[in-house]
């Protein structure tokens, strides 16, 4: 949606060794700054404006990637989160997704716009935190509801811990 930020990360891959996150070190840059401008003191993070299509390139020693972003001035018929009514493993890492579905049948992944909440953080705790929202970790064995609220649309799912 417009007047958001959105993240972007530059993950440089080598013919050897590990991979590495380098987007400190990336210039960001926008087709459309309307749409999408880039934060030249916030390596990564973009702002949203107007609705449309923008391409995001990274440049990092004269390599360069894109991605594109599109910006919806309409607001989400409905939110869902996933995986519903799943079982997890108590002391186990998991990963909760919110999902905007609009009018036109598109959807858009919105995990980083909404505020995460477990009714039961003895069962599950989950992330608020930017780049953690909506990660959860099963603590003990029961029944939990997981909450996701997104720009005044709440959307929750049950979550059950072995």
């Amino acid at each position: 949606p417009p007047d958001r930020s959105q993240e972007f990360v530059a993950i440089a891959t080598f013919n050897f060794g590990p991979s590495k996150d380098v987007t400190q070190d990336t210039t960001f840059e926008s087709s459309n700054a309307s749409v999408a401008a880039t934060l030249t003191t916030f390596p990564g993070w973009v702002t949203t404006g107007i609705a449309g299509e923008a391409t995001i390139t990274g440049t990092v020693v004269g390599v360069s990637a894109n991605t594109s972003i599109t910006v919806r001035a309409a607001d989400p018929t409905n939110v869902i989160v996933t995986p519903s009514n799943d079982v997890f493993q108590r002391g186990m890492p998991h990963q909760f997704y919110a999902t905007a579905l609009y009018e036109d049948n598109s959807t858009s992944d919105i995990t980083e716009l909404c505020t995460w909440t477990s009714s039961n953080s003895d069962v599950m705790i989950i992330f608020d935190e930017n780049n953690s929202k909506g990660r959860a970790w099963g603590i003990t064995v029961g029944n939990t509801t997981i909450t996701a609220i997104c720009d005044g649309t709440v959307a929750t799912t049950s979550a059950t811990v072995n």
